[in-house]
Parts: structure tokens; sequence; C-alpha cells
């Protein structure tokens, strides 16, 4: 499965990607930081900035799954967030 997560750089963010990819999903890891985003072997690396959606736009296109990833939210929100992402995929696979 073709899945986005937004804001791969955070405390949540990294955890997300590799689990994600080590499901076997095809993952694109977005950030709004321009430094390097540390993502497994397979995963595409980008930075987008949701004041620009024209990138968003470009980086999310063709995805099944779209999720946040992490960002700056209290750590309830933040867990929620990974697990609503990490099952879309599951059940948009049937599984």
């Amino acid at each position: 499965m073709n899945l986005a997560s937004i804001g791969a750089t955070g405390r949540v963010g990294p955890c997300i990607v590799r689990e994600l990819s080590r499901r076997g999903h095809t993952v694109t890891a977005i950030s709004k930081h321009r430094k390097n985003i540390e993502v497994p072997p397979g995963v595409s690396a980008h930075y987008g900035d949701a004041n620009n959606p024209k990138i968003y736009q470009r980086l999310i296109a063709d995805h099944e799954v779209v999720g946040p990833g992490g960002g700056r939210r209290s750590q309830f929100t933040v867990m929620v967030s990974a697990g609503l992402l990490i099952l879309s995929s599951a059940s948009a696979q049937g599984g």
C-alpha cells in the first residue's frame, strides 16, 4: 500500500514510518524541517510545508492513505494519530 506520513521528523513520526515500512508498505515521509529525515531503506523522504499547498498536493498524489505522523500535539493525540494511520493501512489491505 502507498502511504504518506506527514510530520515524519518529530518524536513519534520516525517510529510510525519505520513500522509502516516494516509492514511492507511504500512510505513517503514528509516533514516541514529541512534536516535529514532518517528513514529506512525504501522510504522516500521529502520536505513539505503546510504553507505551500502545491507542494503537499504533489507529495500526496497517488497515495492510498495520508495521515499525520506526529507534530506538536499532546502525547495522547500523537498516539491516536499514529494508531489511526497504522490501522487505516491494515484495514485498506483487508486485515
